[in-house]
């Protein structure tokens, strides 16, 4: 698949995959996951994770990101190990992991 993707503000209750696949960008911003799958997919710009909840690792490992990953003010879980797999990973932009609302507080 090419091309952009934008999933503003929704809900998946099962976990979203997106391996081995390419996009232009990435926007799963104000989104809840339950897990997001996305080894080794490439991104010619940038993937936008601001205020994504997640309940489960989102696995990045491998991946190609030719922009930045912006997570500002995500809240990033896993109740069974690390939050972010990005093992292996390319970023070509800056990494944002502003800490989140509730960590502020």
């Amino acid at each position: 698949m090419k091309g952009a993707l934008r999933l503003r503000n929704c809900h998946f209750p099962l976990p979203l995959e997106t391996e081995l696949t390419r996009f232009n960008l990435i926007s799963l911003s104000g989104s809840r996951l339950r897990q997001w799958r996305a080894p080794g997919i490439q991104v010619e710009g940038s993937v936008f994770l601001r205020e994504v909840v997640t309940r489960g690792m989102s696995d990045l490992a491998e991946a190609t990101i030719g922009g930045q990953l912006a997570c500002e003010g995500a809240d990033l879980r896993s109740f069974s190990g690390a939050a972010i797999n990005a093992q292996g990973a390319r970023n070509a932009g800056g990494v944002f992991l502003h800490p989140t609302r509730e960590a502020e507080r």
